[in-house]
């Protein structure tokens, strides 16, 4: 069953040379650009994740400090730390 949810959309835009901060509830993002990177934090300043893409190609890394499960059908089935592979759409092969 899908179920529609509501949402705002905090920012659009281009992003700039400094880092940008958008305020989202209690949380602030901070968007860098070279590389592009995206940092949400606490309203103290800890740091909840990191994303940052890597290349023209989409590879992206994030900091997990526990173990990432279930992304993706392929390899080991459940610990993923340290797992590097190819992450395709199911969509794709429909195509």
């Amino acid at each position: 069953m899908l179920v529609e949810v509501a949402h705002e959309e905090k920012w659009r835009g281009l992003v700039q040379n400094a880092p940008q901060v958008v305020d989202a509830g209690p949380l602030k993002i901070e968007i860098k650009r070279d590389p592009l990177a995206m940092t949400v934090r606490r309203a103290d300043g800890t740091p909840v994740q990191e994303l940052q893409f890597e290349g023209a190609d989409g590879a992206f890394s994030f900091r997990m400090d526990t173990p990432v499960f279930g992304l993706g059908e392929n390899g080991s089935r459940f610990d993923r730390r340290g797992w590097l592979g190819v992450v395709r759409s199911a969509a794709a092969r429909h195509v």
